[in-house]
């Protein structure tokens, strides 16, 4: 700072005549000597700066300028062998995925009994990352299984009421408002079996959401906790016997919503909310993934009209065309809007008999999913009766949001195509209708109380003809004598899941004995 004042002061205190001994090209930028010295004038005038910095185009670059671009070019090599990598694992994904669903058409599935409960009898279940199941009791009990192993890992005793209690049999505590009217419903001549009554997974993230229904009233939410989860309890207060590990998963309590309402239904959707029918109430309601506190979508008009009132029994949710579709117990599917709760239009339907006594008892959405030939996707609603019949129609979608068109019968269906009947051979209710998870869609699995399971092909097609044809029945299983409770997909569309009355889990393996994708030890091996 002095250095240059003192520069400035000097300059200031030359004489005028001291110019005319400068050099031309320096009289032009008015410099005096002192300052040019300063500025290390080179023999190219242009190329300076007022810090002596040589930019001239002769120059070369440091060492530690080398030094760099040879970093950055080795980092770039190490990136482009990682996207070489990732694509690798990628493709290999790709072709296992799509052997595995090649199995699915042709009936290539190992089938083996994974679990069967020595003290109590399997109600209900639900997978959703292999092998950890949720396994619901006829004693109210709820199981974490291995069914990798055949282990129950966890155990929590009376999550919910147990047996088949209520006003009607003088047991423990009282039940719900309508329950005994949803059980007539929901068994029918089979009978109750008792205990829980429904399971979900799904939400919180990671997928490891748990949501029951038990005959106490209400949803009790849980959590698959692990040695890397810091469990939240409903109750902080609470205190756990022993911490969860990966080996070791525990079901730790979250809270406990609907208290003394009748429920019929729950459903994780694909973004981790959870969607709840309350029979009483004619209504559904969502729970965000991370929430405790429900929303109303949507109630089922219950004035008295020509139906009367019409309590909700089954239900289905796609994000990805913003669709709910709920079942009602007096014959008919609503259609609305999962965003909105906007009503779009109602589906009625007939007995095989041609009676007004059948009812919706399980609804599926299912899509085309990724085309081959670049068709836009089709997307289908399949209903499965309390008679063991199949039906299905097909929606419009909108070609500019992709979802389901505007609340008018007329657009949501397409107007030439009726309710066409798939006849499933199934012999009672159809309690469960499952999509598979591959992009592709196309396949669903419908499940009856009589204990047979169907695989259908959804979208059908033969050769490059476009003719949209009906779903057809790849073929069947079946092994359980009656009372089929549940069905279930995990999330690679792997395995087949399902339990009935003979108190055990079978499971049809459609994977192979390849390297698991999953290892990068295997695959770097």
């Amino acid at each position: 700072m002095f250095f240059q004042l003192f520069v400035i002061l000097t300059c200031l205190s030359l004489d005028v005549s001291a110019f005319a001994r400068l050099p031309y090209s320096s009289v032009t930028r008015s410099y005096p000597p002192s300052v040019i010295t300063l500025l290390h004038l080179n023999e190219d005038e242009n190329n300076y700066n007022d810090f002596g910095d040589d930019f001239s185009s002769s120059s070369s670059p440091s060492v530690s300028d080398e030094s760099l671009f040879s970093s950055l070019r080795s980092r770039q090599s190490e990136l482009d062998g990682e996207a070489s990598r990732l694509q690798f694992f990628q493709d290999v994904k790709d072709t296992r995925r799509e052997t595995i669903f090649s199995k699915w058409k042709g009936a290539k599935a190992f089938s083996s009994i994974r679990l069967a409960l020595p003290n109590d009898y399997i109600r209900r279940l639900s997978l959703k990352k292999w092998p950890l199941a949720v396994v619901g009791g006829a004693r109210g009990d709820l199981h974490l299984a291995n069914l990798e192993t055949g282990s129950v890992v966890h155990q929590v005793s009376g999550a919910h009421e147990g047996g088949n209690y209520g006003a009607d049999n003088g047991e423990s505590g009282e039940s719900p408002k309508g329950l005994n009217e949803l059980k007539e419903y929901l068994y029918g001549e089979y009978g109750d079996g008792g205990g829980v009554m429904d399971v979900s997974i799904g939400g919180l993230g990671d997928g490891n959401g748990v949501a029951t229904v038990g005959r106490e009233g209400g949803v009790k939410l849980w959590r698959i906790a692990t040695s890397s989860d810091k469990p939240k309890t409903a109750n902080p207060s609470i205190k756990l016997k022993t911490q969860p590990t990966k080996d070791k998963p525990q079901l730790i309590a979250r809270g406990h919503v609907f208290k003394d309402e009748c429920i019929s239904a729950i459903q994780y959707d694909s973004v981790g909310s959870l969607w709840v029918a309350s029979f009483e109430k004619q209504c559904v309601y969502r729970i965000d993934s991370e929430e405790l506190r429900p929303r109303l979508t949507c109630c089922v008009d219950n004035n008295e009209g020509k139906n009367g009132a019409s309590p909700i029994i089954c239900l289905a949710v796609e994000n990805e065309i913003n669709l709910l579709v709920a079942g009602t117990v007096k014959g008919s599917v609503e259609f609305f809007q999962a965003e909105t709760g906007t009503l779009l239009a109602t589906w009625h339907f007939q007995s095989k008999d041609g009676g007004n006594d059948a009812y919706p008892r399980s609804v599926a959405i299912v899509g085309s999913g990724e085309s081959t030939n670049n068709d836009e996707e089709e997307w289908i609603v399949v209903c499965g009766m309390s008679d063991g019949s199949l039906y299905m129609r097909r929606l419009r979608i909108n070609d500019e949001t992709g979802e389901i068109h505007h609340p008018n019968e007329e657009e949501l269906f397409f107007p030439e195509e009726a309710t066409i009947d798939l006849n499933s051979s199934h012999q009672a209710q159809v309690v469960s209708l499952t999509p598979h998870p591959h992009p592709k869609g196309r396949i669903l699995v419908s499940g009856a109380h009589d204990g047979t399971l169907r695989v259908w092909d959804c979208f059908p097609e033969i050769g490059s003809s476009k003719k949209k044809l009906r779903p057809r029945c790849l073929y069947g299983f079946s092994g359980y004598k009656v009372w089929l409770g549940s069905v279930c997909i995990d999330d690679k569309g792997e395995r087949l899941l399902s339990d009935g009355s003979d108190n055990t889990i079978i499971v049809h393996d459609f994977s192979s004995a390849e390297v698991d994708i999953d290892d990068k030890s295997n695959l770097e091996q």
